[in-house]
């Protein structure tokens, strides 16, 4: 039941912080600004970035990082893994 709740906290969390990014991004217009981007897809075991440049790529390879560290803390728990 916990790991439901968990589950279902951290979906209600994703769904607030993607339709923040969406608000923030239109009202901060474009206005002449240089904009920059990156994205990880993870298809298997093999990462695929795209980034504008290598400050934001750095940025998203962090990201990446501990976004797996994070999912594989909570798959320890899951299976009831002492980390």
């Amino acid at each position: 039941m916990m790991l439901v709740l968990v589950a279902t906290a951290l979906l209600a969390l994703g769904v607030i912080l993607l339709v923040a990014g969406v608000i923030l991004f239109a009202l901060s217009g474009r206005r002449g600004r240089e904009v920059r981007g990156a994205g990880v897809v993870i298809i298997g075991p093999f990462p695929i970035l795209v980034a504008s440049d290598k400050e934001t790529a750095r940025l998203a390879v962090l990201l990446t990082v501990a976004a797996l560290a994070v999912f594989a803390l909570f798959l320890l728990v899951s299976l009831g893994v002492k980390p």
